[in-house]
């Protein structure tokens, strides 16, 4: 299974468009001139030395808008509306930046002058696309998640199954496995007012696993939060929640885990956002297997209390790629004491836009764990190990493989996603180091969002 660092439950963090919404609506209304970075500059120039260009200016409007310069967008289109006043393209492509700029009231307006034009079929459906968002943004109560069913594969089942409970001498002996992969996401969320940014929510989530073929290895990791979030200031937010998290082998309970997690993110600015994290958890586990093959020790001998900190950035390197990147240390107690732990752990990903709703990511992470107390089964030396993951993955919403590339409907919420990974623990014997190569493919739906 892949390793998650510093837990399950989902961290803060930037959306991709996301932008200091605060400053960006105040410079608007200021009127203040409008500066951009970078390679932009240049073409920031172009206009200024050919404003009543239209194509240049639309140019620069969407490459401004992919890098989430967004004000720098809808000043282009506000010039070429003001030429080109029944441009209805151009007219929709600017309610949709203000949408994205948070400014919904003038958003709708752009929209309602749309009525009675004549659109195309895709151009019509965009603009009831947009509607159904904004009034959705109006529920004070919302509604949003995720389903996901798949195919996926791993390379030594074998030793997953084997590292999984911490059992087992030697090598042993590898065996690939098929199964069926799925699961869910669902998150409820209501406002406490209706111009109040605070809210309370209610996350669930499952994943689990069904072998077709090879060893059997059948998982279910399930998770339920519910807490507040909202934002101190215009830049930061934050997120309080309990959590309950329980871990099914074999349709056999294997860890249950309550507690609770805090969590703070701050916009540097429409680019750059920084992040940090506390979760603890109390965790039972229940062992029969391990407790059987190690004589006078008890199914929850690795029972006890984790503390996992965490510190990361998330920065827009242009307008089609991101990455984010996070530091963190945890430290798990034990009733038997050499199956405690601490240690530093590295997490990051590289995330592409491809066109068409089409990406491609890489992810991965490192920990490097040191146990706590000689172990009686290392002849009195104490455990080290390493557990490193990768992950390559590259994805389209179906909308991409039609003609035009988008429909303005289901379609766009669904993504055909395929997966490569690599996953390996270094330990030392008796436990049972691990290495694999794993594949996945897999339907993504979302919606709400």
């Amino acid at each position: 299974m892949p390793e998650d660092p510093f837990g399950a439950f989902e961290r803060p963090r930037s959306r991709e468009d996301e932008i200091s919404i605060e400053a960006t609506l105040q410079a608007r209304a200021e009127g203040r001139e409008i500066v951009i970075s970078g390679s932009g500059d240049r073409q920031f120039d172009a206009v200024l030395r050919a404003p009543d260009d239209a194509e240049l200016n639309l140019r620069f409007a969407r490459d401004s808008a992919a890098a989430g310069d967004l004000l720098s967008a809808a000043a282009a289109i506000e010039r070429l509306l003001l030429e080109e006043p029944n441009w209805h393209a151009a007219r929709l492509l600017y309610a949709v930046t203000l949408f994205r700029m948070e400014d919904v009231e003038a958003a709708s307006r752009e929209l309602d002058l749309l009525d009675g034009v004549e659109l195309t079929p895709l151009q019509r459906a965009e603009v009831d696309k947009y509607r159904r968002l904004i009034a959705r943004r109006d529920q004070r109560v919302s509604v949003s998640g995720s389903v996901n069913l798949g195919l996926a594969y791993d390379g030594n089942a074998t030793g997953a199954i084997a590292n999984l409970v911490d059992v087992g001498l030697g090598g042993g002996q590898k065996d690939d496995g098929l199964g069926f992969s799925g699961g869910g996401r669902l998150k409820l969320s209501a406002r406490l007012a209706d111009a109040e940014p605070t809210s309370v929510f209610l996350l669930a989530s499952a994943q689990g696993r069904k072998d077709l073929s090879g060893p059997r290895f059948e998982t279910l990791l399930a998770d339920v939060s519910a807490g507040i979030a909202g934002e101190i200031g215009p830049r930061t937010a934050f997120t309080a929640a309990g959590l309950v998290r329980h871990l099914a082998l074999f349709a056999d309970p294997y860890l249950t885990e309550w507690g609770g997690r805090l969590a703070i993110s701050r916009r540097l600015s429409h680019l750059t956002t920084v992040d940090a994290s506390v979760e603890v958890t109390d965790q039972s586990f229940d062992e029969p297997l391990l407790a059987g093959l190690v004589p006078g020790l008890a199914a929850d001998a690795r029972s006890g209390v984790r503390v996992a900190l965490a510190a990361g950035l998330s920065h827009r390197l242009s307008g089609a790629t991101s990455l984010s990147a996070q530091l963190g240390w945890e430290d798990k107690s034990a009733d038997f004491r050499p199956l405690a732990f601490s240690g530093p752990g590295f997490s990051g990903s590289l995330r592409h836009q491809l066109g068409r709703g089409a990406y491609s990511t890489l992810a991965g992470s490192v920990r490097v764990l040191d146990f706590k107390a000689p172990d009686p089964l290392l002849d009195g030396r104490e455990r080290k190990e390493t557990r490193s993951f990768v992950r390559a993955a590259l994805g389209a919403p179906l909308s991409a493989f039609t003609d035009a590339g988008a429909t303005a409907d289901v379609r766009e919420g669904m993504t055909l996603e395929a997966a490569l990974s690599w996953t390996r623990r270094d330990t030392q014997r008796p436990y049972l180091a691990y290495q694999s190569v794993g594949g996945e493919l897999r339907l993504i739906w979302v919606f709400g969002e």
